[in-house]
């Protein structure tokens, strides 16, 4: 009986993971948004400030999500969205910095955002 409650729980336990991560996702891919949006506007001060909300977010994420302890089997997914945080945060940050100096015609700047946020629209789609 002892295996079942504790199957139980670890099923309760990955449940709120999943729902956890996916509001935290919805947080991070609206952040890409306004991300891309401020860069198409060519406006540097919206984005420093959308830039400043995803490494926030991100570090806020990363940090909640130490509180969680997946199942193995979500444990690739837990281990895949660790490091799109990482590199969303490290992409923020770069963007929040640099964000006067800028060239915000660059196409590798919008590239990278591109990328970054395909990567986590693919996590949107994994939780669905």
């Amino acid at each position: 009986m002892k295996d079942v409650n504790e199957t139980v729980a670890q099923g309760r336990e990955d449940v709120e993971y999943l729902k956890w991560m996916k509001g935290s996702l919805d947080v991070i891919h609206s952040d890409y948004a306004d991300i891309k949006q401020a860069l198409e506007a060519r406006n540097v001060v919206t984005l420093e400030r959308a830039a400043g909300n995803l490494t926030t977010h991100c570090r806020e994420s990363k940090e909640t999500m130490q509180s969680f302890s997946p199942s193995p089997r979500l444990q690739p997914v837990a281990e895949r969205y660790s490091q799109i945080l990482n590199q969303s945060c490290s992409l923020g940050t770069f963007l929040e910095e640099n964000a006067a100096t800028l060239n915000v015609t660059n196409e590798t700047t919008m590239q990278k955002v591109e990328k970054n946020m395909a990567l986590v629209n693919d996590s949107l789609i994994l939780n669905n």
